[in-house]
């Protein structure tokens, strides 16, 4: 598909702002994309894009008005007015408990690309959540 995305708006300082070149969710970029996915959907708010396969992973009518259409029939009837999540301030990321900020007492390597993190104090997270840390040497 290649239609083109809606512009994006400057940024709050006024300055051309490009559209992001992978999905907000789950930050797969366009150029890995295969197989029968649509190009993914532009907000016309910001530079975000969200990709069929995780705005499909959505039930809740709210986030996702479909009313019994299918997912490509939403895409093709918001290619040029979508608002996404965030700038909605529904997404999953914007989720208080997902960026506590909790003490690191001590980060230990646990395999390649992974680490194991002891916290000073009680956090949100369960064991096997994938969580984001900054600061960390």
């Amino acid at each position: 598909d290649k239609r083109p995305y809606p512009p994006v708006p400057p940024s709050a300082a006024g300055k051309p702002q490009e559209r992001n070149r992978s999905c907000h969710i789950c930050t797969q970029g366009i150029a890995s994309w295969r197989g029968a996915f649509t190009a993914p959907l532009g907000c016309s708010k910001c530079p975000r894009i969200f990709c069929e396969r995780c705005l499909g992973h959505l039930q809740d009518e709210a986030l996702l008005p479909l009313a019994g259409k299918p997912l490509s029939t939403f895409f093709d009837d918001h290619w040029d007015d979508w608002t996404c999540l965030m700038c909605r301030g529904v997404c999953a990321c914007q989720e208080p408990q997902l960026s506590a900020k909790v003490p690191i007492a001590s980060v230990c390597a646990a395999g390649p690309g992974r680490c194991r993190i002891k916290t000073a104090e009680p956090h949100p997270f369960r064991s096997g959540d994938s969580v984001s840390v900054s600061g960390c040497k």
